[in-house]
């Protein structure tokens, strides 16, 4: 019979175990994202680009970095795929990330937006 803190001890291995298998699956969708990507650059295709505004949460998902640190790239010139601009009179941001410069800097496009996770291969015409 196990005590309690033989239990306990089950249980934090058991969410040690989990927290490593999302890790993981994390790893393996961004592998297999740049596997694509480097597919599709090497067939010298390009997508066709609309000019569209990609949004932040949209790049978030695309790369798994937090927004924050995006906007907070974006504000010091550290990401080079898009521009931060201050309102007049504001202390507040906006944010322009042109989806071409999106694809050549990150290698991500998807051209019907999706925020999803896993929408990360590339448009193939």
């Amino acid at each position: 019979m196990l005590d309690k803190h033989q239990i306990s001890k089950i249980a934090d291995n058991l969410e040690r175990i989990s927290s490593a298998l999302e890790s993981l699956e994390r790893i393996s969708c961004a592998l297999e994202r740049i596997a694509d990507n480097l597919e599709y650059m090497n067939s010298n295709k390009q997508p066709k680009f609309t000019g569209r505004n990609v949004p932040i949460a949209e790049i978030s998902n695309a790369i798994g970095k937090d927004q924050q640190s995006i906007r907070q790239g974006l504000q010091d010139g550290i990401f080079t795929f898009g521009y931060a601009f201050k309102k007049e009179n504001s202390s507040e941001y906006n944010y322009f990330c042109p989806d071409k410069k999106v694809w050549e800097e990150l290698g991500y496009f998807d051209p019907n937006g999706k925020t999803q996770k896993r929408a990360y291969t590339k448009h193939k015409t």
